[in-house]
């Protein structure tokens, strides 16, 4: 395995086309997630991650910074068959807890064609496709 050395001097394993392209892509293949992953406080303040940051801040901003992704969706119980619904939602309840109808609102108007279309969006996208170059 080839690994390329960043100027700060960890190494990173090589990343292949069929990543840069889908962290190209607009919208990023499962955004909301990596978007909510980019809050962590514990990611390395490096160049791509910043870019990547700045690219999904629309995003990540979005229904009170993305908090409603923890929670689960009570309207999916009702394609859980009704006999083992309760069961079933106890069960979620031990990992997380519901979305409130605020978050279920936020949820629910979810459409990546509001962020695909934002000038912010746009111009981190660009910014970002460019330190993907610098990668490959």
């Amino acid at each position: 395995m080839e690994y390329i050395r960043r100027p700060v001097g960890n190494p990173v394993q090589q990343t292949n086309r069929e990543i840069i392209g889908r962290l190209a892509a607009v919208p990023i293949h499962h955004e909301i997630v990596l978007s909510r992953a980019m809050k962590n406080p514990n990611l390395d303040d490096t160049g791509i991650i910043n870019s990547l940051r700045n690219k999904l801040g629309s995003v990540t901003s979005y229904g009170g910074n993305l908090d409603f992704v923890e929670k689960y969706y009570p309207k999916a119980l009702e394609y859980t068959f009704s006999d083992i619904r309760e069961t079933v939602e106890n069960n979620i309840l031990r990992f997380c807890a519901p979305m409130t109808k605020q978050e279920e609102g936020y949820f629910e108007k979810w459409d990546t064609e509001m962020f695909k279309t934002g000038k912010l969006y746009a111009e981190g996208a660009l910014n970002f496709n460019e330190c993907l170059k610098d990668l490959s």
